[in-house]
């Protein structure tokens, strides 16, 4: 059973405002906490300004490792973890349309068939898979 600490136990007091806190929760993290600009920022802030990447990390709200890796070329900025995509975003448009026009005339496609369109339309000799069809939908 799970014990919840006493309310004088859960009330922070700060000098503006109290604020009671949660029982003990697991708290998840997101993947990428920070922007695009922030990085922006702060990479400019270490190259052009010649900051400290822990001082731009801390100013700019960024990780500093994340930071690092830019400023040393081991990270190029505006590039996505994983590997690339099977389609860009203007072929999954199409493909988005044509399945769209394929179901409102009565045809839908199963996923056996989207998967096998998609594998006929990449020209690399990956395997498309149903990890993919469900990143796509």
């Amino acid at each position: 059973m799970l014990q919840y600490p006493t309310l004088k136990d859960r009330v922070f007091r700060s000098h503006k405002s109290i604020h009671l806190l949660a029982p003990t929760q697991v708290q998840r993290g997101t993947y990428k906490g920070w922007t695009d600009s922030q990085m922006e920022q702060a990479l400019q802030a270490v190259v052009a300004s010649g900051a400290s990447i822990r001082r731009a990390a801390l100013d700019y709200h960024v990780p500093k490792s994340s930071l690092g890796d830019r400023v040393s070329g081991q990270t190029v900025p505006g590039t996505k973890s994983g590997p690339p995509p099977y389609l860009n975003a203007m072929e999954e448009g199409e493909l988005v349309q044509f399945l769209s026009r394929c179901a409102s005339i009565g045809y839908g496609k199963s996923r056996k068939e989207v998967l096998s369109l998609v594998q006929s339309v990449m020209d690399s000799k990956k395997t498309v898979t149903n990890d993919w069809w469900e990143g796509f939908c």
